[in-house]
């Protein structure tokens, strides 16, 4: 369950330092649109399909081996999300300077 909760704080993370570089290249509105809810919509749709044939072929055990394999590599898990959310950062805050760079007051 931990690992679930904490999968959707990065999630909503991630979620939120892709949509910087949408926001100062469209404005609020558009790119709320395409920066935050077009990705999560697509990712649900993913998860959506990943639960239905998992459920479908494998009877349900891909997500728990999935969160059994998490528990067992509990570092390199943790240390895989911290270096994902830092790099994201990191790209996310090169392509905001570069388009806030190039907008003309």
């Amino acid at each position: 369950m931990l690992a679930i909760v904490s999968f959707s704080f990065l999630f909503y993370g991630m979620m939120s330092l892709a949509m910087y570089p949408q926001l100062f290249r469209l404005g609020y509105q558009k790119g709320k649109i395409w920066g935050y809810y077009l990705p999560a919509g697509i990712i649900c749709l993913l998860y959506v399909g990943i639960m239905e044939y998992d459920a479908l072929v494998k009877g349900g055990l891909f997500v728990t081996e999935l969160l059994i394999f998490a528990s067992e590599h509990i570092l390199a898990v943790s240390g895989g999300m911290l270096a994902l959310g830092a790099l994201l950062l990191g790209i996310s805050y090169a392509l905001s300077v570069q388009i806030y760079g190039k907008r003309e007051f």
